[in-house]
């Protein structure tokens, strides 16, 4: 369940409210595509 947070931007990311959760990583791959990462993370 999530609980209801105030939006604030941190540069070009919105962070709180009903945004995704941001991750940062070293992969140039999007953390949102799981296949494509775990594929790129494994080989």
């Amino acid at each position: 369940m999530r609980r209801n947070t105030r939006c604030f931007s941190l540069g070009e990311v919105n962070i709180g409210s009903d945004h995704p959760i941001s991750v940062q990583s070293m992969t140039k791959t999007d953390t949102r595509d799981i296949e494509k990462l775990l594929n790129r993370s494994m080989n």
